[in-house]
């Protein structure tokens, strides 16, 4: 999985910088300090202020101004909040609104009782027939070398070189995605734990990844799920089309996050079916944070099926995946308004 946030790689220990390194507008900093008009706080500053407002309050008894001030239209745009509360009400808006139903064998996540992806775990069989995949990867070890080492804890500045995210100009949008990958490390993690899944490495020495091998379970994989629900959200603002509409025409946002989800292959640490399965995963999850955004209907369940996919990982194969049709017909989500006012802000960034 990708880290995030400024303080990810200030320790070993707590969760990983799980709120990493990708973006400084998210819930990187102090949660609740801010800095004052004209200068960071101090106390020093607030021993100057405490005298000046002695200095010049004069006799108040506590009465109450005329015109008392409220958050008014601010309350509705969230913008009186600093990054990291907006991130606090919108994560919570966001794991709420959905169920992870784990199974070792298949598991689900759903919405309003609904399954909105469906993943069944393959065999070890199935995993050691993917080997030989992993001999032709590490040929390409020493060409992506910098890629694998940046997007180890950094996916964004990948999508910002194609989309122009900053803070200043896309503000909202940054805040969004990184709340997405927030979301998607909360889904991942239980599937990976309840599939318990080997890495590579425990099938064969001869892997011997040039990183790290992470601890938690390979399957399903955290870099393919986060990659690819940032394209999905990035196209649906940047085009109004779906995952599947981009993954069959090959927009640059999935052939990017193809590209970071081929990476991890590369590195030894993914298998394909770790790649597919995580791929559906955040494409689901980006299209259920639209709907969710839009009160939307949702109309196909993904599922990943390994029988059905046992070949190489490619956006071909991808595109044949998020096909699958939904047994349940169509269901039309009830719009978060917390989810709602970070979507229109963002797509408001894109007029």
């Amino acid at each position: 999985m990708a880290t995030f946030g400024k303080s990810g790689k200030s320790g070993k220990s707590g969760k990983s910088g799980k709120s990493g390194k990708s973006g400084k507008s998210g819930k990187s900093g102090t949660l609740f300090a801010t800095d004052h008009a004209g200068g960071e706080m101090s106390g020093h500053l607030s021993l100057a202020l405490a005298i000046s407002r002695d200095a010049t309050v004069g006799d108040w008894q506590g009465g109450v101004d005329p015109v008392l001030q409220t958050l008014g239209a601010r309350h509705a745009r969230l913008s009186y909040l600093t990054p990291a509360l907006r991130g606090d009400l919108i994560d919570q808006d966001l794991i709420g609104s959905v169920a992870v139903l784990r199974g070792a064998a298949t598991a689900s996540v759903e919405a309003q009782g609904h399954p909105i992806v469906t993943i069944t775990r393959p065999g070890n069989a199935d995993f050691a027939g993917q080997m030989p995949y992993l001999r032709a990867y590490a040929d390409l070890r020493e060409d992506r070398l910098p890629e694998i080492l940046e997007q180890t804890d950094d996916l964004l500045s990948f999508f910002g070189a194609i989309a122009h995210l900053d803070d200043a100009s896309r503000q909202w949008t940054l805040e969004l995605l990184e709340a997405a990958v927030r979301f998607a490390v909360l889904v991942e993690m239980p599937l990976k734990h309840e599939f318990e899944c080997p890495r590579p490495n425990a099938y064969s020495s001869n892997v011997q990844p040039i990183i790290q091998t992470p601890a938690h379970g390979s399957f399903p994989s955290g870099h393919a799920c986060e990659s690819f629900l940032i394209a999905t959200l990035l196209y649906r603002l940047a085009h109004s089309e779906s995952a599947h509409h981009g993954i069959t025409n090959k927009a640059t946002f999935f052939r990017l996050a193809a590209r970071i989800t081929a990476n991890r292959t590369v590195a030894g640490v993914h298998f394909p079916f770790d790649n597919f399965a995580g791929a559906a995963l955040g494409c689901a999850l980006g299209e259920h944070i639209i709907a969710r955004a839009r009160g939307a209907e949702v109309k196909t369940t993904i599922a990943f099926d390994p029988a059905a996919h046992a070949e190489d990982f490619s956006l071909d194969e991808l595109a044949n995946v998020l096909s699958t049709e939904a047994t349940t017909g169509p269901v039309a989500f009830d719009h978060v308004p917390i989810v709602r006012t970070f979507w229109d802000q963002a797509k408001a960034e894109w007029s």
